[in-house]
């Protein structure tokens, strides 16, 4: 190995294990009371190297979340990979995005609280580091919205839908039902069932989620897209049912990787 690769691996090295102290804080003290010392002192690093990298915790918020976009698009991958069809690719993004949701709590998380700042800090945000979020985040569009024109195109879905609208509401959709499931979980049983109030955690979220999405599709699929869709039935769960032990739900508690100040104060 050259002495420029070996330079290289080093640099990257440096920034992973940045953001892994970054991440490490953040859930610790939450993004407001976070400190560049403090993510410096975790990666065991002198705060000057922390700042040569990333000129802000703003932009290790970003570093963060671009880390998050890339583990997603890892995830979205795995789950297409046996798909042949635009359309069987397009359906296993939802299987794949609960398993990003339910495997990497903390990265769905950042990736739907975040926001860019204002114009009154952009100043701590590099335009580079701002330019590679959104080539990121459109990547995740593009993918979708290629699918979603290939679907039409191969006659499963209906040639007048806008593929852009259509994305953005499948997307919308899926991340409500995924942050609900995320509320029902962490959320003490006994607040649900409150006199007058009904009891969420009874419904497994898991064939809400599914329900939710297909619901979706069954509005702008033609007669052969629905024939790939699953049979859509009203699942046992919808009905009031009795109170049932919501640990047997495979997904991790936000709550335990997350602080609320974290939460409450993450808008950049």
């Amino acid at each position: 190995m050259g002495i420029v690769e070996r330079k290289e691996r080093e640099r990257e090295a440096r920034r992973v294990a940045i953001l892994d102290a970054a991440k490490e804080i953040f859930k610790e003290k939450g993004f407001a009371t976070a400190t560049m010392d403090d993510i410096a002192k975790q990666a065991e690093l002198a705060k000057g190297t922390v700042y040569l990298y990333y000129k802000s915790k703003e932009e290790l918020l970003i570093g963060l979340v671009m880390r998050a976009l890339d583990l997603m698009a890892e995830v979205f991958e795995e789950g297409m990979a046996a798909k042949e069809s635009a359309f069987e690719k397009l359906l296993s993004m939802g299987d794949a995005y609960w398993k990003f949701a339910n495997e990497y709590p903390f990265y769905f998380v950042i990736m739907h609280i975040m926001e860019m700042p204002d114009r009154g800090r952009q100043e701590q945000v590099g335009e580079e580091v701002q330019q590679s979020l959104h080539y990121k985040s459109n990547c995740v569009w593009r993918d979708m919205i290629a699918l979603v024109d290939q679907s039409k195109a191969d006659g499963m879905l209906k040639p007048e839908v806008g593929s852009f609208a259509f994305a953005m509401l499948l997307w919308m959709n899926t991340t409500s039902s995924l942050r609900f499931a995320n509320k029902v979980k962490t959320m003490p049983e006994n607040i649900w069932q409150q006199q007058g109030s009904y009891n969420p955690c009874n419904m497994d979220m898991r064939v809400m989620y599914d329900l939710n999405a297909n619901l979706l599709f069954h509005q702008v699929a033609t007669e052969a897209g629905c024939a790939k869709l699953a049979t859509l039935v009203w699942p046992d769960s919808l009905p009031a049912a009795s109170a049932r032990d919501i640990s047997e739900v495979n997904f991790e508690p936000f709550a335990e990787e997350i602080p609320l100040e974290f939460l409450e104060n993450t808008s950049l």
